[in-house]
């Protein structure tokens, strides 16, 4: 069943949505997305674990890597508005996303899909990479958990109250392999369990749980 989201729109470049630290979004995102902003530092009124560093490095399959995203394949510019037909066709695509994605979805030059991001109450992706899977948490080593979606490596942003940290959940899908990329499905700014949030990411990879 498809999840009812509220569109605002979709942007490509070497990194992508929910692989970037980045606030709520509550405005369209320019078309070409901006650098993340650094870090302000801790707030110590938030709780003591904001007080800690925050982690960076390997941990389990993954890289935490702070304003550093997963990185895309190529993608020859000038993008443009893929058509839904040449969405729905792509192997990123999934019926989560929604029926009616053209003008949200950009293509490269060469016709490639490389990336497919939905802005709503989550920030919802799935795109390919290539390289080593990096996700840029800025939490304390405390605040990262891995675990496993529908058997696939997971690295999840446990949130800390008051929502300094939302929850945030990447799940490695595919590994790259040869030429072929590999695949990373993530839910960003998310107000939902881990529970729910894996269910989620699970419906996204067309996995009957």
């Amino acid at each position: 069943m498809a999840v009812a989201v509220g569109l605002t729109a979709v942007a490509v470049a070497r990194s992508l949505g929910p692989f970037w630290d980045r606030p709520r979004v509550t405005t369209s995102p320019a078309t070409e997305p901006q650098q993340p902003r650094p870090s302000r530092g801790p707030n110590p009124s938030a709780g003591p674990n904001q007080a800690k560093p925050a982690y960076e490095g390997p941990w389990g399959d993954f890289i935490v890597g702070r304003h550093q995203g997963s990185s895309l394949p190529p993608c020859p510019r000038p993008l443009r508005r893929a058509k839904n037909e040449k969405i729905r066709a792509s192997e990123l695509y999934s019926p989560v996303f929604g029926d009616n994605l053209e003008g949200f979805v950009a293509e490269c030059a060469d016709g490639k899909i490389i990336g497919i991001e939905i802005y709503g109450t989550d920030i919802l992706s799935r795109a390919y990479f290539v390289g080593k899977p990096i996700v840029p948490y800025q939490v304390p080593l405390d605040l990262l958990k891995l675990l496993t979606v529908a058997g696939k490596p997971a690295i999840a942003q446990l949130p800390m109250p008051p929502l300094s940290w939302p929850l945030r959940l990447t799940v490695i899908e595919r590994f790259p392999s040869g030429n072929q990329p590999g695949i990373l499905v993530a839910i960003a700014d998310t107000d939902k369990s881990i529970e729910e949030a894996s269910e989620l990411l699970a419906q996204i990879m067309g996995v009957q749980r």
